[in-house]
């Protein structure tokens, strides 16, 4: 991995912003990522070329110069911006690229499961519903008027020759795509435990990953375990019978306050992040050159389908399996000795150890790094994980009942 000071960029993009986007970021995205993440986003915008949609290439120096950064405070506005859906990373060599992607519209913003709970969090009700008029157009009657528009045929002939239109297949027609790139990797939450506990005929659509997705956005966002999803699964189902996943954003609300006693879910940066160019190697890394480089002359061919073994059978994301590899190799490398080479374990003694980390809460990538190998427990008062037994699908209780008669979530129906 080279150098991040010592290394170039470039940016790309597949649109321009408009006036509309503009007042989307500024309005709905500031209050989440704050301003500096914002300028750091505008400054990549503008530094690319309007005529090819990319930039020149440039170093990271040249970056920090012109907006008063290091390389920490890089690091930690750019990957905000990944993680809330703005730039996506990419690194080969010693170079990077920054591909941006579009704001959502207002509309798709306000009424995202994640982004508009975190919104409305983060600024409150009446300033969130305030925020939500600022998008709103009138709509005209149109009851009260006649249509007296020509077609298209009544103004302009077809010539069927196209001479003068292009062809070339190396360029292409901006075409702006307004996509949600955000990732959430609940990896607390058991999507098999959860499939078990419903009737998946009830999903009209079968288990799709999309379906996934939503269930394990909505268990991350608010709190909720597999048996807490498997009530609200029941309670969302529409009146055809099937599951309805606008149903269980208004559902989740109500169980969050009736649960935590709190009308809104808080969010906050996780803390203080060390080592993410080391973090990034390991996790980029070919499965054969990670090995190789903890094993050195022990690796044999073999590892590599324990490696990829213990990615199909651990509940855990795939860089916390390799930092708990290299935490389990390092350990054995201290009891190496002539008749007890240096070897890969078997696969019932990683299952041991990432048991022990579930059981204390190492289950992020930054936490196992930290404490594993930076030898840093930041949280080392915070009490062990327990697990729990399944939540049982539970009954709708007073409290939610007046609720809804009472329309809870006027004014969070996009929500």
């Amino acid at each position: 991995m080279a150098d991040l000071d010592k290394s170039q960029f470039n940016i790309c993009s597949s649109f321009t912003l408009s006036w509309d986007d503009i007042n989307c970021l500024v309005l709905l995205y500031q209050p989440i990522i704050g301003p500096e993440a914002m300028a750091l986003y505008f400054t990549f915008n503008s530094l690319i070329l309007r005529k090819s949609l990319d930039s020149e290439t440039f170093s990271h120096i040249f970056l920090y110069d012109m907006l008063g950064y290091d390389t920490k405070k890089f690091l930690k506005l750019r990957q905000i911006l990944e993680a809330i859906g703005l730039i996506t990373t990419y690194y080969n060599d010693d170079s990077y690229v920054y591909l941006l992607s579009s704001p959502l519209s207002p509309k798709r913003f306000l009424s995202d499961g994640v982004l508009g709970v975190m919104l409305c969090s983060k600024v409150g009700m009446e300033v969130f519903n305030q925020l939500r008029s600022s998008f709103k157009v009138v709509k005209l009657d149109k009851k009260k008027y006649q249509n007296v528009t020509v077609s298209f045929d009544d103004v302009f002939s077809v010539d069927t020759k196209n001479d003068l239109i292009s062809n070339d297949s190396d360029n292409y027609l901006i075409n702006k795509k307004n996509s949600r790139n955000i990732k959430i990797s609940n990896y607390d939450f058991d999507m098999n435990v959860f499939l078990n506990d419903i009737d998946q005929s009830l999903i009209e659509t079968g288990p799709t990953d999309e379906f996934k997705a939503k269930i394990m956005e909505t268990a991350k966002v608010y709190s909720f375990d597999e048996g807490d999803m498997a009530g609200l699964f029941l309670e969302s189902l529409n009146n055809a019978g099937y599951f309805d996943d606008k149903l269980l954003k208004r559902k989740a609300k109500i169980l969050y306050t009736y649960k935590y006693k709190k009308d809104l879910p808080s969010f906050s940066n996780n803390k203080e992040i060390n080592g993410n160019e080391e973090i990034f190697a390991i996790e980029n890394a070919s499965g054969e050159d990670f090995l190789q480089s903890i094993l050195g002359s022990s690796f044999k061919n073999e590892d590599l389908n324990t490696l990829n073994e213990l990615n199909n059978i651990l509940n855990l994301n795939p860089s916390v399996i390799r930092i708990l590899i290299m935490h389990v190799i390092r350990i054995l490398k201290g009891k190496e000795t002539v008749d007890n080479p240096l070897r890969m374990p078997p696969i019932s003694y990683f299952k041991k150890v990432a048991d022990d980390w579930i059981l204390e809460g190492t289950t992020d990538v930054y936490t196992a790094y930290n404490k594993y190998v930076l030898g840093i427990d930041n949280d080392s008062s915070k009490s062990k994980k327990v697990y729990k037994k399944k939540t049982p699908i539970r009954k709708k209780d007073k409290y939610e009942i007046e609720n809804e008669h009472k329309d809870a979530m006027e004014g969070m129906e996009v929500l």
